[in-house]
């Protein structure tokens, strides 16, 4: 199977080549592929999406290359040692008086797993489609 849409491989495919350029650039089953990564993630949604700046400065605190989604009002961020920096996080978000919707710690997804790979989004609206060989 080829795919654009690393989730559709990620809940399909046993065994994932990904190709940038023509090139491919990682292979392996998808939880081989996202412990490569390296990294957990910890994501944050809020009731108010005037929070989500402070909410991406205090995961920048604590993490790396932190991320907004405002349609989703969430934001987040990878972190080593996931479990303990997400009690950090909670910790920093109430001394700010952030009001959490929810939190979540969870292994990063194929999307996040080709943004590390390639510096780049697997898809964007002005770029060809990239395929996934699955």
């Amino acid at each position: 199977m080829t795919t654009q849409y690393l989730d559709e491989a990620d809940r399909l495919a046993s065994d994932i080549v990904i190709i940038d350029h023509g090139k491919v650039i990682a292979a392996g089953t998808p939880t081989e592929l996202k412990t490569r990564s390296g990294d957990d993630m910890i994501e944050v949604h809020v009731r108010d999406a005037d929070h989500l700046p402070a909410v991406s400065d205090v995961l920048a605190k604590i993490g790396h290359d932190p991320r907004v989604d405002v349609p989703q009002q969430r934001a987040y961020v990878a972190v080593d040692d996931g479990s303990s920096r997400l009690m950090d996080a909670l910790r920093v978000l109430d001394q700010h008086g952030i009001t959490v919707e929810d939190i979540s710690l969870r292994r990063p997804t194929l999307d996040e797993v080709f943004l590390a790979l390639t510096g780049k989004p697997a898809q964007t609206k002005d770029s060809p489609e990239q395929p996934v060989d699955a």
